[in-house]
């Protein structure tokens, strides 16, 4: 059975990427430097938004990944559910947590007003990820 491409040739390493360093960067000045402020990644579905977040932070936070098309009240729930996990950081047990919300645009208006009240009341840090067909590259918007 053969491996298909996009599993064989994936990128391993933050280097090995085409694009989205300098993103990267951005966001972890952003995440070094604000409380809890959600920052939004705008970019082309398939664009490879994703994967770079993924090498670029899975070494320095555990990673917590969302999907809206599970619908706001899963998502919700998940968020307050971390902030249990976030007590056990400050106490020294783990490494930071960051969390990947995907498919935002899914939602609608209403539940995405809900969505950011619960990352608001929660202070976890997040990442919500927006595919946008006319945006060359990611852009990271604060």
């Amino acid at each position: 059975m053969s491996i298909p491409y996009c599993v064989k040739y994936a990128p391993t390493r933050v280097g090995e990427l085409c694009g989205h360093v300098r993103a990267l960067k951005q966001i972890q000045d952003l995440l070094n430097t604000q409380d809890a402020n959600p920052i939004l990644c705008v970019g082309v579905s398939g664009c490879g938004m994703t994967t770079a977040l993924r090498l670029g932070f899975s070494d320095a936070m555990d990673l917590k990944e969302l999907m809206c098309s599970d619908g706001c009240v899963s998502v919700c729930s998940s968020l307050k559910h971390t902030t249990r996990g976030i007590m056990s950081e400050i106490m020294g047990e783990h490494k930071g947590v960051l969390t990947i919300i995907h498919g935002i645009s899914m939602l609608n208006r209403i539940e995405r007003s809900r969505l950011i009240g619960v990352i608001a009341e929660t202070k976890t840090r997040t990442l919500i990820l927006h595919d946008e067909d006319n945006v060359p590259s990611m852009k990271i918007l604060n």
